[in-house]
């Protein structure tokens, strides 16, 4: 994940006098240059971006035609939201019920953001957006987990979709 520490490790066997010295193609190793296993601090690197590893083994006996320098990738995962509810036309109760199952959600995730689309005509929205908050203050959700967004409207009437935003995601939009 991004930011996320990444580790990668040499496995070698036998000699105590074996040197290992790392190098990194992005981020920093933050732990274990010198030994077999390094942690590389991703902060600040892009969403599908790679970091390639390269160790350089010394203290190898010569004669034994092994092998010193070894190298792998790993791939920092790209963040996406993820649309976890759309409905059409509901009753309150409806609402309700979907508020509740995706503050469930919300809630197993705490890092992440809700996000709330409403499509349709201004009245539309405005009443779609009144009947989630009434939901949201029922059950004494915390309403600073969700951002409201309204979408246009798509001429088949008030339509809604619910997105969880992992932190780092670039948020919906309609």
């Amino acid at each position: 994940m991004p930011g996320a520490p990444m580790t990668f490790t040499a496995n070698l066997g036998g000699s105590a006098s074996v040197t290992y010295n790392w190098t990194v193609s992005a981020g920093t190793i933050s732990s274990g240059q010198g030994s077999s296993s390094i942690t590389v601090d991703t902060t600040g690197l892009p969403q599908n971006s790679n970091v390639t590893a390269t160790v350089n083994i010394g203290g190898l006996d010569p004669s034994c035609s092994c092998t010193t320098q070894a190298m792998e990738t790993g791939s920092i995962a790209s963040i996406n939201p993820t649309q976890v509810d759309e409905f059409g036309t509901a009753s309150n109760d409806d609402v309700k019920a979907r508020v509740d199952g995706f503050f469930t959600q919300l809630n197993a995730n705490p890092n992440a953001q809700g996000y709330i689309i409403n499509y349709g005509t201004p009245a539309q929205i405005k009443a779609r957006r009144a009947a989630i908050n009434k939901a949201i203050a029922f059950r004494k959700y915390d309403a600073s987990r969700v951002t409201f967004v309204d979408g246009p409207d798509n001429g088949s009437g008030v339509n809604t979709k619910f997105y969880l935003v992992p932190a780092g995601a670039t948020p919906p939009t309609p």
